[in-house]
């Protein structure tokens, strides 16, 4: 859950600075077009990262769960 949060702070703050510049480049709308898509781009690599290390975290914890159930049944 922390990594979410930093992926959303990351995003929050990419997403500050096109904007100032999106403002700066209104009358050419293929400008803006072209920066919004490069921020969609960024923001669902960001949302990626933030999930493949999630998943990696949760292999880790079912893996260590996996262990000490055999270390149990052997006992």
């Amino acid at each position: 859950s922390d990594q979410q949060k930093s992926a959303s702070d990351q995003q929050k703050d990419q997403s500050g600075q096109p904007s100032s510049a999106s403002t700066n480049s209104q009358p050419q709308p293929a400008a803006a077009d072209s920066s919004a898509d490069r921020q969609n781009q960024i923001n669902a690599a960001a949302i990626l990262d933030a999930l493949k290390q999630e998943e990696k975290i949760n292999r880790q914890r079912k893996e260590i769960r996996a262990r000490s159930r055999k270390l149990e049944k052997d006992w």
